[in-house]
C-alpha cells in the first residue's frame, strides 16, 4: 500500500465493489470490506444488484471493481482460463493481452495432444494471468457431504455434473 500510495501521489483508495444479491456473493464482500477496512486509506463502498443487472454492468464496463463466479463444467484448466482471452464474452474485465492469447490457443490447438508441452503453454498463461492480475481468484467453493457406507460406486467428478449414480447401488 505504501508503495502504491508513493508511486499515485495519494493517502487514499476509495471505491466501489459491485455484487450480485447471491448469498455467496454478499458474504463474499463483505469479508472483502471488512478485510479492506484494516488497511490505511481504504474505503469499500458496496452495491449489491440482481445477478441480471451484475451482469448487463460488466458487459457493458461500468463498474470499478466487481465480483465474478465461475464454476468450470469439465476438468480440465483451459475452462477457467480461455474466459479472460480477448475475444471471450466471458472476458467482462477489460483485461486482454496477446501473450495469454497465444498460450492459451497453442495449448488448445497446436499442442493438444501433446500433454507436457500443452500443461507448460497452460501454466505460463496462469503464470501470465495472475502476475498482471487479469483476475484475483479470492476462494473456491467445496461441499461438505455424507454418505452412508451402504451406498456404493457413487462417482465423484470434480467439474460438471457432482455425482454420477448411474453405477450406484446399496449394499446389504
Amino acid at each position: 500500500m505504501k508503495k502504491g500510495y508513493k508511486e499515485t501521489g495519494t493517502h487514499k483508495l476509495q471505491f466501489t465493489i459491485v455484487t450480485a444479491d447471491t448469498d455467496s456473493s454478499k458474504q463474499t464482500v463483505e469479508y472483502l470490506q471488512s478485510a479492506l477496512a484494516k488497511l490505511p486509506g481504504v474505503s469499500l463502498n458496496v452495491s449489491t444488484i440482481p445477478f441480471v443487472q451484475l451482469i448487463a454492468k460488466q458487459h457493458a464496463g461500468n463498474y470499478e471493481a466487481s465480483i465474478q463466479t465461475w464454476q468450470s463444467v469439465f476438468a480440465d484448466p483451459i475452462n477457467f482460463l480461455d474466459i479472460y482471452e480477448s475475444n471471450s464474452s466471458y472476458n467482462t474485465s477489460g483485461w486482454k493481452n496477446a501473450e495469454f492469447d497465444k498460450l492459451t490457443d497453442e495449448a488448445e490447438n497446436t499442442f493438444g495432444n501433446q500433454p507436457q508441452k500443452r500443461w507448460e503453454k497452460l501454466v505460463a498463461a496462469e503464470k501470465l494471468l495472475l502476475t498482471q492480475q487479469g483476475t484475483i481468484p479470492l476462494y473456491q467453493v467445496s461441499k461438505s457431504q455424507l454418505l452412508r457406507p451402504n451406498v456404493k460406486n457413487v462417482t465423484y467428478n470434480p467439474a460438471g455434473v457432482p455425482y454420477d449414480w448411474k453405477n450406484a447401488y446399496i449394499a446389504n
